[in-house]
């Protein structure tokens, strides 16, 4: 069975690191550094869709849960 903080951390962690991608893509304009965004955008995708799909498996929901890693350690 898994953890719920210990998932939501997982999640929050993941999310925080999609935003930085997606605001990263934003700004680059390097071909070569275009194609390194890309990847860690899909990475964090399928990295959240496993985490949920473990999260549904285990039972556990996130209703109501404020997506806000600023308050967490995400180290």
């Amino acid at each position: 069975m898994v953890d719920k903080y210990t998932l939501l951390r997982e999640v929050l962690r993941t999310k925080h690191e999609l935003a930085i991608a997606q605001q990263q893509f934003n700004v680059v304009s390097d071909p070569l550094l275009i194609d390194h965004v890309v990847f860690r955008i899909g990475a964090a995708e399928k990295q959240l869709e496993h985490l949920f799909r473990m999260a549904r498996e285990s039972g556990i929901s996130f209703d109501g849960v404020q997506w806000d890693w600023t308050e967490l350690d995400l180290k």
